[in-house]
Order: structure tokens, then C-alpha cells, then sequence
């Protein structure tokens, strides 16, 4: 039984020790070119898309439909874009 905990022991104390190197991403090195480029003076040339507003009661008629024609319910939508 000693054996037992004594070994538990060891792979815990193990666990700990090499968690401390264990790291979420590799690392390549270098800066990030985010802290590098001025990007507030190029906000201004990157272009915005404003989306149509949901027709949500449309929506609700069309779940509706969907439940009593017994068909599966619509996941998503594809907007017309450029």
C-alpha cells in the first residue's frame, strides 16, 4: 500500500514539475506585426459592411412553417455580398 502511494506521489510531484514548461502556441520568435505597423492611421482605409437588419418576425413565421409542416428548423442565411 506504501508502494502504492509512494509512486502516486512521484507522478504527481513528476506532473507538476513538467507542467511548468508546457506552453499554449508554439513560438516562432520575432515581433508581431501588429506592434510594429501604425494601424489607427490605416483604420480609415479599411472598408465596412453593414449587414441588413433580421426581419425576426419573418423568422418566427418561417420556424413556425417549419413545425408544422414537420420539416427540419433553418440553421442560417446567405446575404448577397461583393
Amino acid at each position: 500500500m506504501e508502494k502504492r502511494i509512494f509512486i502516486l506521489a512521484l507522478i504527481v510531484i513528476f506532473c507538476m514539475i513538467t507542467n511548468q514548461h508546457i506552453l499554449g502556441q508554439i513560438s516562432e520568435g520575432g515581433t508581431p506585426l501588429s506592434f510594429t505597423l501604425d494601424i489607427d492611421a490605416k483604420k480609415e482605409t479599411i472598408p465596412v459592411s453593414v449587414m441588413p437588419a433580421v426581419d425576426v418576425k419573418a423568422l418566427i413565421a418561417e420556424e413556425e412553417r417549419s413545425r408544422i409542416k414537420n420539416t427540419p428548423l433553418g440553421v442560417g442565411s446567405l446575404p448577397t455580398t461583393n
